[in-house]
């Protein structure tokens, strides 16, 4: 996926993206996915719990945002009546 989609499009991402998602790899995550603006945004990982040390430790001059799992995926929450 990752590498695929890398060469369809030269600035899907960039080399600091790249560095950290090599680091997170090494470190234990099971892949990851570029969101935002092109060029740079969030990288979301997929990291196993007993991982997730090793992978903060690996990328720690980063900002860390916590995100949860949604088993029910997107949902409405409210409408609005015009």
């Amino acid at each position: 996926g990752w590498q695929a989609k890398r060469s369809l499009a030269s600035k899907i991402s960039s080399s600091e993206i790249d560095v950290c998602y090599e680091k997170a790899r090494a470190a234990g995550a099971l892949g990851g996915k570029i969101a935002g603006a092109g060029g740079g945004g969030f990288l979301y990982l997929v990291v196993p719990p007993e991982n997730q040390a090793a992978v903060r430790a690996a990328l720690s001059e980063m900002v860390d945002v916590a995100v949860a799992y949604e088993p029910r995926g997107a949902r409405l929450l409210s409408v609005i009546q015009e």
